[in-house]
């Protein structure tokens, strides 16, 4: 029986590979960071600490003839330099930054992306460990997302929270113990588990993905560096939001027939 939902010549596509990493800084990057998008295959891909400004344009951080981008560079945070954070999506993907459901002074930013049955919402957070207020202004975020877009929430990003046990869910200090709260009180689960920071001889879990259903994100992996100096690793996983693609319309052509400079013929490129 012919699938209803792949009407036309479209078809029904795989769940979207989405992947994170901090960048510790666009500007020297670009190259590497678009080779890692590239050969990733990847749908969304969700950065901190672009460490971008006015002169780093839309096109240093991604391919504009494949993604969109988003971005909210550092403003207003205590340190000058430093932090921001980007989303890029396949521009075959139906998306739009959801400015409404951010909070100010905090670098985190929402993208709803539209499936067939679902609108998925993908968020990044930098969490800098020197900001006390950070988690209670995720709270903030978090409590103005409307329940049926919570419900197919996926949230990735440095959180600078290494003392945190995700495997019996406690915290020793204050400013970590809130996240520990706030993954209680709005349904978030945290999906990875392993070391995604090595600095000299200390290593740490710091960079996370919660997701509000477990089925939402799976194969949920640990990447190499992005680069041999860098010392975070990238996160990937399998979103679970099925989309219907359709093949672009030819592109027209007119070419001159043989022996007729005056006659022309609309034709197809495909």
């Amino acid at each position: 029986m012919a699938n209803n939902l792949a009407m036309a010549d479209g078809k029904l596509e795989k769940p979207l590979i989405l992947r994170h990493a901090n960048l510790n800084g666009i500007k020297s990057k670009t190259e590497e960071v678009k080779a890692w998008t590239e050969r990733g295959k990847v749908d969304i891909a969700a950065f901190v600490e672009t460490m971008a400004d006015d002169t780093v344009t839309d096109g240093l951080i991604a391919d504009l003839q494949k993604y969109n981008v988003y971005r909210k560079d550092r403003a207003g945070c205590r340190k000058e330099s430093g932090g921001g954070v980007a989303i890029t999506a396949k521009d075959d993907l139906h998306s739009l930054r959801a400015a409404d459901y951010e909070v100010e002074r905090l670098e985190l930013m929402w993208v709803k992306v539209v499936g067939m049955s679902m609108v998925a919402l993908v968020g990044v957070l930098y969490a800098p460990g020197y900001e006390m207020e950070v988690f209670g202004k995720l709270s903030d975020s978090l409590a103005k997302i409307p329940p049926y877009l919570r419900r197919n929430l996926t949230l990735v990003g440095d959180f600078n929270c290494a003392d945190i046990d995700w495997e019996d869910i406690s915290a020793k200090q204050p400013r970590t113990w809130e996240l520990v709260s706030i993954t209680r009180e709005f349904g978030l689960f945290q999906k990875v588990r392993g070391i995604t920071r090595q600095h000299e001889e200390s290593s740490s879990c710091l960079d996370l993905l919660f997701v509000t259903r477990l089925s939402l994100a799976r194969q949920v992996s640990i990447l190499p560096k992005l680069t041999f100096s860098h010392d975070h690793c990238g996160l990937q996983c399998s979103v679970r939001l099925w989309i219907v693609s359709f093949p672009s319309p030819p592109k027209p052509m007119w070419v001159v027939k043989s022996g007729n400079q005056q006659r022309l013929q609309r034709r197809s490129w495909l």
